[in-house]
């Protein structure tokens, strides 16, 4: 069995560390188109570079004048996906979807350093994960060396984006387990990258710091295509990990929740399943998702009665994860910073009763996008393949996208039913105010045949009672007669006023009726 041993000294006894065998690192972020043309088109250049800080201070320098675009388009090879799925990512009649950082040498060698070089790009560990690591029984060490792998830029037609970046930790060499979750911690909390040359020297960037931010760098790769700087702070990832031996289960329960939710062991975990929603189909491949990240471990062992392990274990991470799961990974965060966007958007407070058109504006254009998310990226199956739907379930339930969507759902039906209680109010206002030269004749109208009607019947009255002589009889009939007029034509008016604000509410209540 191939093991790092912890130091007996320190510990009293030995316990032994499982190796990572292979390991893969994908950063994950997300962001805010500029604008909302599509398609997107990143327009950086390697001479877009050349004033950059994080540049290494030694080396030859770059031109503004070189023009190599940094960006290619190149379709994700994606596989077993449903086509609603894979359209977001650049499929079937959507060939500007997705754009991939040129992988040639001379593109490369600007990020983490020349191939065959002195220079080396490297993520330092803090003094408390350098504690961590010697309190497992491990040789501290202060920094490990990263490249880069596949790097993909993935605008959507909601106006999010995101930038999925593979590191590659120690050259891809074998890694003890603690030393992967130390790495990914640093990572994800960008706590900084350092050049350096092979035989230990300082190199200093071209900004004359120490140590550069991750997110520095990305955000100058993409230009101008996010409407701000890329935040690394609290950074989504997914991690696959693969062991050429079978885990315990206590230690496998234990690497899911320190990979996927960046714990380090200072972190005493009551559960280590609390916020992890596991999917494990094969005994050989677990995934698990939570809000902070995921993660794919593989045990490379032979099935039962065989010698050697199953092909498609070798495989995994070329085949199944970067072609199906971090695929499914990327659309459901999507989904996650879209509806968080629409829910921030609808965080306004207009005037209700007198709204400036800026505000009617923004509703309808609210209302239009989510019409357009449920329409184009609402998922409830992504594949033929049931491991795959229940990937993509586990990362709704971690993101909690239902409850996301229930909320926007409810915005678009209040918003619908306030729009169109506005509509039918100006429409009611307009027949008003065109009727207005004319509204008084029919009241006129009824409050003479009122008064006719009363001056009428009050004499015959009068007469019959003998007081067609008397003055004041005919006053009081006057009188009365008037004020009967006046009412008649005053609630003329009143009852259409009514009528109006009825006809509105009864539009609120029936669009507000089906929730």
């Amino acid at each position: 069995m191939n093991v790092i041993e912890r130091d007996p000294v320190a510990h009293g006894t030995t316990h032994p560390i499982t190796p990572v065998a292979e390991h893969a690192v994908f950063l994950l972020y997300p962001f805010q188109c500029r604008k909302r043309d599509w398609p997107v088109t990143p327009a950086a250049t390697l001479g877009s570079l050349a004033g950059a800080g994080w540049l290494p201070a030694v080396g030859e320098c770059l031109r503004e004048t070189e023009s190599r675009p940094l960006w290619l388009r190149k379709n994700w090879s994606l596989g077993d996906l449903y086509h609603k799925a894979s359209q977001q990512l650049g499929a079937g009649d959507e060939p500007d979807g997705v754009w991939t950082l040129d992988s040639q040498r001379h593109v490369q060698q600007w990020l983490s350093g020349p191939s065959g070089s002195t220079l080396v790009l490297q993520l330092p560990l803090s003094v408390a994960a350098q504690g961590r690591l010697q309190r497992c029984g491990l040789q501290p060490t202060d920094a490990l060396s990263i490249t880069f792998g596949s790097v993909r830029l993935v605008p959507f037609r909601t106006g999010q984006g995101l930038l999925i970046v593979e590191i590659r930790l120690a050259g891809g060499q074998e890694l003890p387990a603690p030393l992967l979750v130390e790495a990914i911690t640093a990572l994800c909390h960008d706590r900084g990258l350092r050049w350096r040359l092979k035989d230990g020297k300082e190199v200093s960037t071209r900004a004359g710091n120490p140590t550069f931010r991750l997110a520095e760098q990305l955000t100058d790769l993409i230009g101008d295509v996010a409407a701000e700087p890329l935040q690394g702070r609290r950074l989504f990832s997914y991690t696959y990990a693969a062991f050429d031996q079978r885990l315990a289960d206590a230690e496998r329960q234990m690497l899911l929740a320190r990979l996927a939710r960046k714990f380090t062991d200072d972190y005493r975990l009551a559960d280590p399943r609390a916020g992890l929603h596991e999917v494990r189909v094969f005994d050989t491949v677990t995934h698990a998702a939570s809000v902070e990240g995921c993660v794919t471990l593989v045990e490379r062992i032979p099935a039962e009665g065989a010698k050697e392990p199953p092909s498609f274990l070798s495989t995994f991470r070329s085949e199944a994860l970067e072609r199906r799961y971090l695929p499914i990974a990327a659309i459901n965060l999507h989904a996650r910073e879209a509806l968080l966007a629409l829910t921030h958007s609808s965080g306004f407070w207009p005037n209700m009763a007198q709204p400036a058109t800026k505000d009617v504006e923004r509703l309808h254009r609210l209302r239009e996008d989510i019409l357009a998310f449920r329409l184009g990226c609402r998922l409830s199956r992504v594949s033929p393949i049931g491991m795959h739907n229940a990937f993509h379930e586990a990362l709704g339930d971690a993101f909690g996208l239902e409850p996301l969507l229930a909320d926007v759902n409810q915005d678009a039906l209040e918003i619908g039913a306030y729009l169109e209680e506005r509509a039918a109010s100006i429409a009611a206002n307009a027949a008003q105010r065109n009727a207005r030269p004319w509204r008084w004749i029919p009241r006129l109208v009824s409050a003479a045949l009122v008064v006719i009607t009363l001056v009428t019947f009050g004499k015959l009255l009068l007469e019959a009672l003998h007081f067609d002589h008397t003055e004041w009889a005919r006053w009081v009939l006057l009188v009365v007669s008037s004020a009967a007029g006046l009412v008649t034509f005053w609630k003329g008016d009143l009852d259409a006023h009514t009528a109006k604000h009825a006809a509105g509410d009864n539009v609120l209540h029936q669009n507000l009726g089906g929730h």
